[in-house]
């Protein structure tokens, strides 16, 4: 559902799950990365590593799409053509 046709109440709620995606993300983020410094120092262990970066770049990309949708939510103003036009007429008269 685009962020225009959601009522206040759907707006809150959608708000809330992404928090909530995001928060366990960045806690998944965080996980990872201590499981990789784990087993950094063990030679036998690259391509282990290179699975936890390649999961740490893929857990970026998410919560970079959900920022991107929380933010459009968040600071979504519907048009209202009224205000608009009041806002036009002051400028040209100078307020």
């Amino acid at each position: 559902m685009e962020v225009w046709e959601m009522d206040e109440q759907q707006k809150q709620q959608r708000i809330e799950e992404l928090s909530l995606a995001i928060d366990n993300l960045l806690n998944a983020k965080k996980n990872t990365q201590s499981a990789m410094n784990d087993v950094m120092e063990v030679y036998e262990a690259e391509d282990l590593i290179g699975y936890y970066e390649e999961d740490l770049r893929e857990l970026e990309r998410i919560i970079d799409k959900l920022n991107a949708e929380l933010e459009e939510i968040i600071e979504y103003e519907p048009y209202d053509e009224y205000n608009e036009r009041q806002r036009e007429y002051r400028k040209m008269q100078g307020f």
